[in-house]
């Protein structure tokens, strides 16, 4: 009996696909996966010293509000500066609001509710006002492929300003981008190796590790940004059959919601699995997994708290 490892596989699909979409290739040990971005900014926060204080430039989207209070720690809501419906940092006012016992700001980038992309010229504001007032900047860029207008693009915080990237927690999700804020998959960026390990610390033994389902839907989305080899084909039957590269094959149908996994017995199974592979099988009417070493059963309905477990056969 054993537990499945996704990590290298997702390292390995959200690596690509930051060098593909943004031209910045990272250390894979910069990055620790979380069940989503908002539990990843609650551990930010629970990582930074006790009594400490938070920046929190406003309008917000809402849970960012109570992140300090989850952590028993001060939050300073500042007004972001407003002219013409547009929003920007109000760099003067957070100076004002500072604290001495201010660790922290967090921004989401691209901006909810604003919409707003922080431009290279603003990004070197923040990393300035961030390396003058010693701060920790944490950054949610969930969105950032929403970016509709052509003159526009996103650019992460630590690629604009390496000098920053010892003081910055940057989160990623496919969560947004691909519709699937049910599973539950984040990344986050942590450079700096004794901030990376307060993260970590603080997650031990609380926040559970992100589930095999969760990892693939993640894997399979960051691939198909990386490759653009996401094909759907459609039959009578209304599924869209998904051929997705490294990953498998995902059925999903259109009449019933349902997402299909392939299905056969021990015998069918694929003659050079993968790492991550998941399937049906009939002969144990279970589902199984791939671990690169064996195929494991997965069990979900023995504990009352939703775990999952991996039986080895």
């Amino acid at each position: 009996m054993g537990y499945s490892d996704y990590e290298p596989q997702l390292n390995k699909s959200f690596t690509k696909w930051l060098l593909k979409k943004f031209d910045w290739e990272i250390d894979p040990g910069w990055v620790t996966w979380t069940p989503g971005v908002v539990p990843g900014l609650n551990l930010a926060a629970r990582s930074l010293m006790p009594d400490s204080s938070i920046l929190v430039p406003t309008p917000i989207y809402p849970p960012f509000l109570e992140i300090a209070e989850n952590a028993n720690l001060d939050g300073i809501p500042t007004k972001m500066k407003e002219e013409n419906f547009e929003y920007s940092l109000d760099f003067r006012l957070m100076s004002e609001k500072l604290k001495p016992e201010t660790q922290a700001i967090i921004i989401s980038n691209p901006q909810n509710p604003t919409g707003r992309s922080l431009s290279s010229i603003e990004l070197d504001a923040l990393s300035k006002f961030v390396l003058e007032n010693n701060l920790i900047l944490v950054s949610d860029e969930i969105h950032c492929d929403f970016i509709l207008k052509n003159s526009c693009a996103h650019l992460p915080i630590i690629k604009q300003c390496p000098s920053l990237k010892e003081q910055v927690i940057s989160l990623y999700s496919a969560a947004k981008t691909y519709n699937i804020p049910g599973l539950r998959c984040a990344a986050a960026v942590i450079p700096n190796s004794n901030l990376r390990d307060r993260f970590r610390k603080v997650m031990t033994g609380i926040v559970p590790s992100v589930g095999p389902l969760e990892s693939l839907a993640s894997i399979a989305a960051f691939s198909e940004l990386n490759t653009g080899s996401l094909m759907s084909v459609s039959d009578d039957s209304g599924v869209t059959r998904f051929d997705v590269s490294e990953t498998g094959v995902v059925n999903i149908s259109q009449n019933s919601g349902a997402l299909g996994l392939p299905v056969g017995t021990t015998t069918e199974r694929p003659a050079d699995p993968k790492a991550g592979f998941t399937r049906w099988n009939t002969v144990n009417n279970a589902m199984e997994i791939y671990t690169g070493n064996e195929w494991v059963e997965v069990i979900t309905d023995y504990f009352p708290n939703g775990s999952t477990i991996f039986n080895s056969y």
